[in-house]
């Protein structure tokens, strides 16, 4: 890659406040409740605390499982493990959803 513009979500930085476009923002305030998946715990920083009772929070473990599954409980809705870590199994969350 030669150059890039506009905004990079990146690990350290993964807030959407105003990295997406203006109207995807727009939708995203309009919905009541939001959904977060993430990989590490930090990733729940991603949402405002004060939103986190609107948010389904799915997190996906793969490695250190017997070690991190209890902290990954403690923090997300949901846990997905290597057995069952896969976005069929989101899809099924979300049409039990709608």
């Amino acid at each position: 890659m030669k150059k890039f513009d506009g905004p990079i979500i990146h690990t350290s930085n993964k807030t959407m406040k105003g990295k997406l476009p203006k109207e995807w923002e727009e939708k995203i305030s309009k919905k009541e409740y939001r959904l977060l998946l993430g990989d590490t715990i930090e990733d729940k920083k991603m949402i405002p605390y004060s939103e986190w009772k609107k948010t389904i929070s799915i997190g996906f473990l793969n490695e250190k499982i017997e070690e991190d599954i209890d902290v990954y409980k403690e923090n997300y809705d949901v846990v997905l493990t290597n057995e069952n870590g896969n976005f069929d199994e989101v899809k099924k969350i979300l049409g039990l959803l709608y």
